[in-house]
């Protein structure tokens, strides 16, 4: 007759507590496999990047500073749209094509940052801004 050995609970416990200690880091691996699997959202690219990007057709370029800073100097074939003008803003985004790519700059990143994320929010699948703004551009720009 086979004997069977009662088990205690100290023994139980550390089997159980194994078990789900491998059962929790399995499935934070899969999550971290899973979350790396994802793509990347465009996002903010140097001046380099931005100049080649320009050459590609089906591409807008927005402006997103304001009218008085426009006027003093804005990159060739921008199109302004003034983000701390919340409301006009939206209004604008809502009549864009949102399969086109977007290259946004402002001034030094900030506000071209927010725009992108906000386009992106709303359904944009290609936005870029300008890393540093219109501060880091090397190339000409028209009045």
């Amino acid at each position: 007759m086979r004997k069977v050995n009662s088990l205690d609970s100290s023994n139980l416990f550390s089997r159980a507590g194994r078990r789900f200690m491998v059962m929790h880091f399995s499935l934070l691996l899969m999550l971290l496999w899973c979350c790396g699997q994802t793509k990347q959202l465009p996002g903010s690219i140097d001046a380099a990047q931005f100049k080649e990007m320009l050459k590609k057709n089906n591409v807008v370029l927005i402006d997103v500073r304001t009218p008085e800073e426009f006027s003093q100097g804005h990159i060739p074939g921008a199109r302004m749209i003034d983000y701390l003008q919340t409301e006009t803003f939206r209004k604008e985004l809502n009549r864009l094509d949102k399969n086109k790519t977007y290259l946004l700059y402002c001034r030094s990143g900030n506000r071209s940052k927010q725009a992108m994320q906000e386009m992106i929010q709303s359904g944009f699948k290609n936005v870029y801004e300008l890393k540093g703004g219109i501060k880091s551009w090397p190339g000409e720009l028209v009045k």
